[in-house]
């Protein structure tokens, strides 16, 4: 297993952030994780809170995150707006 992956957070002062990052896993799995729907919901919220995709396109996509459990039902939108797409690449 490679220990030395990159990861980089960058923030602007425009409200952009930027976050590269490399994973130890196979790539048919991994763009699989950031363009399926139903599998980007099984990670992509932190517990106790849970996702649901609103939209879904290969340059935008809209996020719902939910929180029954503490947060008396608090919700939150997300949007990613993809700037570059390659096709299992970037």
């Amino acid at each position: 297993m490679n220990t030395d992956l990159l990861f980089e957070f960058k923030a602007d002062k425009n409200k952009t952030i930027t976050v590269t990052r490399e994973f130890d896993a196979d790539l048919d799995l991994v763009w699989k994780c950031w363009t399926d729907p139903e599998t980007l919901e099984q990670w992509i919220a932190p517990k106790p809170w849970r996702a649901e995709t609103k939209a879904h396109g290969f340059q935008r996509r809209r996020l719902l995150a939910l929180c029954d459990d503490w947060s008396k039902g608090e919700k939150h939108w997300s949007r990613y707006d993809y700037q570059k797409l390659n096709f299992k690449k970037k």
